[in-house]
């Protein structure tokens, strides 16, 4: 692989906070990585991210590029931050990933929560194509698991007649901070999962 590393990362009272990389392979394709020293909240990371990414672009507009974070050398997942951002020299637009993906999320809000419904599919040259829902649930405050877990069937519940496979997680946080997906006494996450084929509801 050929790599071209633009170093961009800013300093903090002589304390690197972040450092940024752009790097090309033998076939063209651009990929921008930056790496946090600490874990900022969701939208520090996304708004650094995009900065940087629009830096780069005004140095060279033409090539397409894809920008991810990360944690040193771990990259972050969707929970943490937007999940990265795509750059598209033929029509000048910087997307998400999941919006250059095509990839539906609908919002909503209740008393106790907030709800993402995404309609997610695998990525393309994938042959068969599949699609299946994610549920999201997000409270402000950890609630008990029992009462995540009833708040996730009822949600995937209402879902059933889309007819696809769903998966159901419970979060803890806010964009403002860091966002972390709830556990049960015994350390595991609390999931669920339908299936179509069985129409069940069981843990993940």
């Amino acid at each position: 692989m050929l790599v071209v590393s633009v170093v961009l990362g800013v300093s903090v009272e002589a304390e690197k906070v972040y450092d940024a990389s752009l790097e090309k392979d033998s076939s063209g394709t651009y990929a921008l990585s930056v790496s946090f020293k600490e874990n900022p909240s969701p939208e520090v990371i996304n708004k650094v991210l995009k900065n940087q990414l629009e830096t780069v672009i005004l140095f060279d507009g033409t090539k397409d590029i894809s920008a991810f974070a990360f944690k040193s050398d771990a990259m972050l997942s969707e929970s943490q931050y937007c999940g990265g951002y795509v750059y598209s020299a033929s029509d000048k637009a910087i997307k998400t990933l999941q919006e250059s993906r095509g990839i539906k999320s609908e919002y909503k809000k209740s008393d106790k929560y907030s709800i993402e419904v995404k309609e997610d599919k695998t990525f393309s040259g994938i042959v068969p194509e599949r699609k299946w829902l994610d549920v999201t649930l997000t409270y402000p405050q950890a609630p008990s698991p029992d009462e995540a877990r009833k708040d996730l069937r009822q949600q995937m519940d209402k879902l059933k007649d889309r007819g696809m496979n769903i998966s159901g997680s419970a979060m803890v946080g806010s964009p403002s901070t860091q966002l972390k997906t709830l556990r049960d006494d015994n350390g595991k996450f609390v999931m669920l999962k339908y299936e179509v084929s069985t129409g069940q509801i069981n843990p993940q």
